[in-house]
């Protein structure tokens, strides 16, 4: 069985280009969106990325 072009020839998955997919952004906004949620939940106080 041969791979579609652009296939790797061992595992037939498709190469990554420098895109994004839409459902790998959605998953990065909610790992973001439940960081967030749990630092707000757990009193961590206001999110700063100043250097102190």
């Amino acid at each position: 069985m041969t791979g579609l072009t652009g296939d790797t020839p061992i595992t037939k998955k498709t190469y990554l280009d420098d895109l994004y997919k839409p459902r790998t952004i959605r998953h990065s906004n909610a790992v973001l969106r439940s960081c967030y949620d749990f630092w707000i939940e757990t009193g961590g106080g206001r999110w700063s990325t100043r250097c102190r």
